[in-house]
């Protein structure tokens, strides 16, 4: 690169008592770099230093890179960066390395062999190194782009500020390599970039060790005993007695075709366990088993660390695959055949610019790879392989569709790795995605119920519907102006082949519709908001609402489903009108069908809304970001009855909290299991020895005004955490109760160097999970997400601390109509559904703690409830430990302090 390039980092102190650091370097050719380095105490003095005539000096009359979150904060100090080209290096990093986290500088400098000296220097200096590193790799890897390619990235990013760097790579593209052919094609960017091997459905299969398959049913026992496979193949390996059991008793249900409930506590080794049986059932009888989690961190422990190291250690192969739900691969034809980005916002099209650039070097084409499309649910949705118009027989990208290699490993497969929500979509498509199997193993299964409320019911906001009407509605960019505007052209082509005039006839009765369908949705949810109020969801059934705001709703609903109806039809004919002879239709006529498919999803999803309340239905409102309409069944017992159970072999169901008070019973009435034996396993952790369970008895959750309560809660997490410098986890179970706390707790530390990370305020779940385990001196804040899935082993979680029994609330929709229903059906809601869900995430809350038999500390309940109410003793029993401490919150924190210095 030709030009001086000055590289701005700057790093903010993140907890009270560390300093600012900032760093500039400066490169211009054949001149050694020169750095201005300094930290200071306060924004003032470091405003005075950035401000000073060296940094001046070194901005004037060059590139200027900064990483994009420091902009701001640069500008806030009167560094004066209007007059200089600035480049975010964010967006280079979107464009050349889009699966990299923007958060995660060791993942970017492993990733790009980035490395780091030895030698001690200031972070912001580190940091600014880094970001040269970047830049020069960013630099490299587009000067072997095609200028097709980067002909396409600089149309998609006008207006920001990495255009200028792409104008520049194409310069020195075309100065460097004059010779270089130009490709405009869109397709060959992904076609050539393709190998065989790699993509094509018929690549080349691995070698199978062919040694043969036990035949004895107690060959699979045998792995776990002393001397068994497992001890010979990991020397110091403790032989399980409790893996032994569950593995028997797998082998035994399969053998004699029963379901089997299995609860193992933490440390049972319960993947291993199931794992052995399922892939030498799997192999001995040529069929394969399919295993669901419900969390990606199981997900990954299966296939990064499980199943590698079964394949190191068996006497003979197997296959497994991954296999994720249609939305989770990127479908080629809808990102290739994109017409409509006029109306993507800047950092929409950036990150259009980005999936470009994956979609050449991914290997499996699922977005979860993609670091800048997290939160970005707009994109799953517009370019997933989720079309029920999707035709592999007739696509010219089924060769390379990542979707279609997917299921044809998962048809060879021995192991097929999936999750709930896919189990529960394949049952909502009459079995059109799994392969068959005969046998199922359904881990964390205490999710099943949750998980098909979500995946067997149907949800729809106002943004979301505007955002498919946008595109039907006529306005600049949209297809219904694209598809219009080369009508013209088309007819003068092809003067015989269209009815040229019925289909701009039909344009523009399509675009009338979308703007009245717009208007009619916004009637709707605003209607809607008015009847939520402040609440956070709400029942929306005659009995709560009245009949005539009941019925005033459902007339917009009716309305809008008729405006929606006649779209369709439109839409249909819209279609039969682009003749499917002429090659250059085929992508506006694929456009069509995916917009007249998804409206028809919607029209079917309120249908079933308009036809009024049923006992196993609830239709209800939402409001998080938005505000949703969901409609889900409460019921899901004679789904899966008659989905699942029944047509399998076997289906092992196995979590680490199932029972309640040492019973199956609410699960399995839940789930509507037949033909069926349990076992409990017990964890072999010393939970006596390892920690101690504490209860608040001087705060009375019942009688103390909320305010009161959050402001007496964060004094005493603010001396704990002061005991434990961190190290701890505050569950809760209301965001505006967390937040309440949240704000009164970061006032008592404010002159104390402790880090409070809060869920919904300081980043998404990973990343706060991460920055707990990275950074000490740090208290974590989470709700529901937090009391599960959570693993933290070691020192960086001394203490868990819960602060209410977990009860849904009583007027949580889905939780209410089930109420409801219990009641007609003569049973207790209470004893028969809040208390046995509550005591089962009081269980995964507990849990959190004690993950390997070296984890030490306390769990503290601020519940007094548990001690001074009946149902209290139901809790105390479903818990591993027998034992627990009954004290005042200052004789709490006395004991937490005692056990800490003895630790």
């Amino acid at each position: 690169m030709e030009h001086a390039i000055t590289v701005l980092s700057l790093i903010s102190p993140k907890i009270k008592g560390e300093k600012w650091h900032f760093a500039c370097l400066n490169l211009k050719k054949n001149v050694k770099p020169c750095y201005c380095i300094f930290s200071a105490h306060n924004l003032t003095e470091l405003a005075q230093k950035a401000n000073s005539n060296k940094v001046k000096a070194m901005l004037q009359d060059t590139l200027v890179f900064v990483q994009d979150k420091d902009t701001l904060q640069l500008q806030d100090l009167g560094v004066e960066l209007s007059r200089a080209e600035v480049i975010l290096v964010s967006e280079l990093l979107i464009l050349f390395f889009p699966t990299l986290r923007q958060d995660d500088w060791e993942e970017i400098c492993l990733k790009l062999g980035i490395r780091q000296k030895k030698t001690y220097c200031s972070p912001a200096h580190k940091k600014a190194r880094i970001l040269w590193e970047i830049i020069k790799q960013c630099w490299h890897k587009g000067l072997n782009e095609d200028l097709g390619f980067i002909s396409k990235l600089s149309e998609l990013t006008k207006g920001l500020s990495c255009n200028f760097f792409l104008e520049l790579l194409s310069k020195e593209i075309l100065k460097q390599f004059p010779d270089r052919p130009i490709r405009t094609d869109a397709f060959f960017n992904v076609q050539d970039s393709l190998s065989e091997a790699q993509h094509s459905l018929f690549g080349v299969e691995e070698e199978q060790n062919n040694e043969k398959v036990p035949a004895s049913l107690k060959w699979a026992e045998r792995c776990f005993e002393p001397g068994g496979l497992l001890s010979q193949s990991f020397p110091g390996y403790e032989p399980r007695k409790m893996q032994k059991v569950m593995a028997e008793a797998i082998i035994d249900s399969y053998d004699k075709a029963n379901n089997l409930v299995i609860e193992a506590g933490t440390g049972t080794g319960k993947t291993i366990a199931y794992l052995i049986p399922a892939i030498w059932w799997a192999k001995k009888n040529e069929k394969r088993v399919v295993i669901a989690t419900h969390t990606i961190n199981l997900q990954e422990q299966l296939c990064n660390k499980d199943l590698p190291l079964l394949h190191s250690i068996l006497p003979f192969d197997f296959k497994q695959v991954l296999l994720k739900g249609k939305n989770n691969y990127i479908c080629l034809k809808a990102l290739l055949y994109e017409k409509a980005t006029a109306d993507f916002s800047a950092q929409e099209r950036l990150v259009l610019a980005g999936l470009l650039s994956w979609v050449r070097e991914t290997g499996s084409g699922e977005f979860t790879e993609i670091a800048s499309l997290q939160g970005r649910s707009f994109f799953w949705k517009k370019y997933g392989a989720d079309n029920p118009d999707c035709r592999p027989g007739e696509c010219r990208f089924a060769r390379h569709c990542f979707m279609l290699k997917a299921r044809k490993k998962a048809e060879n497969a021995d192991l097929v790795i999936i999750n709930h929500s896919l189990l529960f979509a394949d049952i909502k498509t009459n079995n059109s995605i799994l392969p068959e199997y005969e046998d199922l193993i359904i881990d964390e299964a205490h999710n099943l119920y949750s998980t098909a409320l979500k995946q067997l019911g149907f949800e729809i906001s106002r943004e979301a519907l505007q955002k498919t009407m946008e595109n039907l509605s006529g306005g600049k960019g949209s297809l219904v102006s694209v598809l219009k505007r080369n009508i013209p052209l088309w007819a003068e082509l092809y003067p015989t082949s269209g009815n040229w005039t019925e289909l701009y006839f039909m344009l523009d009765q399509v675009s009338l519709q979308g703007r009245e369908i717009t208007s009619l949705a916004q009637e709707l949810f605003e209607l809607l908001q008015s009847i939520l109020g402040g609440r956070q969801n709400l029942r929306l059934s005659r009995d709560k609402l009245g009949d005539r705001v009941y019925d005033a709703w459902m007339i917009a609903l009716e309305n809008l489903t008729t405006e929606l109806i006649e779209l369709h039809q439109n839409l249909a004919r819209l279609y039969a009108c682009l003749a499917a002879d002429i090659d250059q239709l085929e992508s506006y006529r694929y456009e069509v069908g995916k917009n007249k498919n998804e409206i028809n999803q919607i029209i079917d999803g309120l249908k079933v809304i308009a036809a009024g309340e049923e006992e196993s239905r609830v239709t209800y409102l939402e409001k998080s970001n938005v505000l949703y309409l969901k409609n889900t069944a409460i019921d899901i017992a004679a789904v899966l009855r008659d989905k699942v159970f029944n047509k399998n072999n076997s289906t092992i169901l196995t979590s680490a909290t199932l029972t309640v008070a040492g019973r199956f019973d609410y699960f399995i009435q839940e789930i509507g299991l037949e033909n069926y034996k349990v076992l409990k396993l017990e964890s072999p952790f010393d939970y006596e020895q390892q920690m101690i369970f504490c209860i608040v008895k001087d705060l009375p959750i019942q009688h103390t005004p909320e305010d009161v309560l959050a402001q007496k809660t964060a004094s005493f997490l603010t001396e704990i955490a002061k005991v434990l410098n961190g190290r701890t986890l505050v569950l809760f179970t209301s965001h505006r109760y967390l937040r309440l706390v949240n704000y009164y707790l970061r006032e008592n530390l404010e002159s104390f160097p402790l880090r409070v990370l809060a869920q919904g305020l300081d980043g998404s779940r990973e990343i706060l999970l991460r920055n707990f385990m990275h950074h000490d001196k740090s208290i974590l804040l989470g709700t529901s997400s937090f009391w599960e899935g959570v693993d933290i082993p070691g020192d960086s979680l001394s203490c868990v601390i819960m602060t209410r029994l977990p009860f849904w609330p009583p007027d949580s929709p889905v939780f209410e109509a089930k109420a409801k229903l219990y009641e007609k059906m003569g049973r207790d809601p209470f004893r028969e559904l809040h208390l046995p869900e509550a005591i089962i995430r009081f269980k995964q809350g507990f849990g959190r703690l004690i993950r390997t038999k070296e984890d030490k500390g306390t769990v503290i309940l601020l519940d007094d409830r548990i001690i001074t109410k009946q149902y209290g003793s139901h809790f105390l029993k479903s818990l591993p430990v027998l034992t627990h401490y009954r004290g005042s919150l200052e004789e709490i924190i006395y004991l937490v302090e005692k056990q800490n210095t003895v630790v």
